[in-house]
């Protein structure tokens, strides 16, 4: 797997070398830190595995962003008329989520001091290591969100048009930026309020917090589903969505014949 993620990276090698970066310098740096993402923990573990049994943690990390995607389902079924307000909510749980995962994962990609100690004293240029820290971040986004889009982006096909499948990846990409906007948010402010050593504390509560949250979602949150009462939404109760920053995502496939309870559509759209 990341042999071929390699390839796709170094596919536009002339582009690289223009930007100032060395390619084969670039390579090395990029296949380690894949590999790397491979052998570290993952922060959303519930316990540590004791046995010798060797896990790839990208791979068990995209498998799990797969099973919570299709949990992500069930407002595109349960409000099939309503196509709009249907993503809306189905972009607010798929939020929620990545905020979660990757101010609790994320830091070890963004904060990663050996490059203090083992890249920055060699003969590498800054372009180079620049560009790997990207290319690294947009490879751990991906990674991370694609597999928990997939579910949605099936079942878009199937329960709307074509067009809304199309349009699918721009909002993605979309709500990537959201999702980043928010952990960077977060981040900036626990190193506000609280003193640097105590940052890696602060994230350690935002772990026990995520993991609480995903055991309250798999054993209990569907006991507390009532399927009839969803059957007989009455839309009027969720006028607050209109303001809601996933809305105005969602509103996007309005474009494409979307249907919305609210008028003015086009304009959180825009």
């Amino acid at each position: 797997m990341n042999r071929f993620i390699l390839f796709i990276l170094l596919l536009p090698k002339a582009l690289w070398r223009r930007m100032g970066a060395d390619v084969e310098q670039l390579k090395a740096i990029l296949r380690v830190r894949l590999l790397l993402d491979g052998r570290r923990p993952m922060g959303m573990s519930f316990r540590k595995n004791q046995s010798n049994k060797k896990v790839n943690t990208a791979i068990a990390t995209s498998i799990l962003s797969f099973l919570f995607g299709l949990m992500y389902l069930l407002p595109l079924f349960a409000m099939e008329q309503q196509a709009v307000m249907a993503l809306a909510f189905n972009y607010s749980l798929f939020l929620v989520m990545m905020v979660l995962m990757l101010t609790s994962d994320f830091v070890n990609v963004l904060f990663d001091a050996r490059d203090k100690y083992i890249l920055l004293p060699r003969p590498i240029s800054s372009q180079t290591l620049f560009l790997s820290k990207m290319l690294h971040i947009f490879v751990y986004l991906t990674r991370s969100m694609l597999p928990m889009a997939l579910p949605s982006w099936i079942v878009v096909g199937i329960l709307f048009n074509y067009k809304m499948v199309m349009l699918f990846p721009l909002v993605l990409m979309l709500l990537m930026a959201l999702a980043l906007f928010f952990v960077n948010g977060i981040y900036l402010l626990i190193l506000k309020l609280m003193p640097v050593n105590k940052f890696k504390d602060a994230l350690n509560s935002i772990q026990i917090l995520f993991s609480i949250i995903i055991f309250f979602s798999m054993y209990i949150g569907p006991r507390l589903i009532d399927f009839d009462a969803i059957e007989q939404i009455k839309w009027s109760h969720f006028a607050w969505m209109q303001y809601l920053p996933t809305y105005w995502l969602a509103a996007i496939y309005a474009w494409v014949g979307a249907s919305s309870p609210y008028a003015h559509v086009w304009l959180y759209a825009i």
